[in-house]
């Protein structure tokens, strides 16, 4: 994430590339978020809590809203909602707009039941979003709007805002840096020890 440790990453609702609530698979984890995102009460007190957090039982948990991709566009930051489980990609190959037939790049698609739709715009996305839900051939949430409303700041993104706290996100900065501080740990001691036997090995035989 752009503040370096928010999103499904850090909830304790995911394991890796899947979101154990919703069973949805994560393709992007540090820029997905929804409203059921649960970091640590109290925040982290050993190091080992920053290394992992325990999936908590999800088992009578309700579902809160859909699932945003979040995505820089126009130097500014937006949510925009999944339709249903199905994440909405980003391809720099062009396509025909479903909505228009405009080709554009990078282009939007999304893979619904089993086929790719490409969008020249995330306005066109939320409108043919809508139309799904709005027929009943989905049960989500609609914008009602082809309109996104764009947040200047990451923190002002109205997912964000309402549904965690500056103290949350702070411990999940926090966590991130232990994260990556014991995955640099671990590569230098792989390569130690591999150097080490390599040696120990050119020794052995010459």
């Amino acid at each position: 994430m752009p503040n370096g440790g928010f999103g499904c990453a850090y909830c304790q609702f995911y394991s890796p590339g899947k979101c154990n609530l919703r069973g949805a698979n994560i393709s992007n984890d540090h820029w997905t978020v929804c409203a059921n995102v649960t970091y640590l009460k109290g925040g982290p007190t050993r190091v080992v809590d920053y290394l992992g957090y325990k999936p908590l039982d999800t088992t009578g948990v309700e579902i809160k809203g859909s699932i945003y991709s979040i995505t820089s566009d126009l130097a500014m930051y937006t949510d925009v909602p999944w339709l249903e489980n199905s994440e909405i990609f980003r391809t720099e190959s062009e396509f025909p707009c479903s909505i228009c037939n405009k080709k554009r790049v990078p282009d939007k698609y999304i893979k619904w039941k089993g086929t790719e739709v490409y969008f020249c715009s995330y306005e066109h996305y939320l409108y043919w979003r809508d139309q799904k839900i709005l027929s009943g051939e989905a049960t989500d949430t609609p914008t009602n709007s082809t309109l996104l409303n764009y947040a200047a700041h990451f923190n002002s993104l109205k997912v964000i805002d309402e549904n965690t706290t500056p103290e949350e996100r702070k411990r999940a900065l926090r966590r991130d840096f232990w994260r990556k501080t014991y995955r640099r740990v671990k590569k230098v001691i792989i390569y130690a020890l591999v150097i080490y036997l390599f040696v120990k090995a050119f020794n052995y035989f010459f």
